[in-house]
């Protein structure tokens, strides 16, 4: 394996990925990033890997990167969006909501950002 390549480190991430270990999708991905810091899809995939052992801050953070690595693409500001809000980041959970509904035009997608601005507007109102 060529140590300035990052794509077979993406592929263990996904094997990993495939038998649900995520801590060695964690390690792998941290590599890949390492090697390839400007590499959007070694962001996505360390991202996934926090995600899925609830580490939201940190997920949030690496998929920022991914976002500003690929700022065209919605879809990772979807997930953004989502992680923000479940690390109760609500102000910057809004502002990925909004950027992602500003590249789609899709109604699923659009109804699914509304109801997480929803959430987290009414999350912030107090009670009463």
């Amino acid at each position: 394996m060529r140590p300035d390549r990052s794509e077979p480190l993406q592929l263990l991430t996904v094997s990993h990925s495939a038998r649900g270990d995520w801590f060695g999708v964690e390690r792998w991905g941290e590599r890949a990033v390492a090697v390839a810091p400007d590499d959007a899809t070694a962001w996505h995939l360390l991202s996934l890997a926090l995600a899925e052992q609830e580490r939201w801050g940190e997920a949030a953070e690496a998929r920022a990167e991914t976002v500003r690595l690929d700022p065209e693409l919605w879809q990772p500001r979807i997930m953004l969006a989502e992680l923000r809000a479940r690390a109760g980041q609500d102000s910057l959970a809004i502002d990925a909501a909004d950027s992602a509904m500003a590249r789609t035009s899709d109604p699923v997608v659009i109804q699914r950002l509304d109801s997480l601005r929803a959430m987290v507007r009414a999350r912030a109102r107090p009670p009463g």
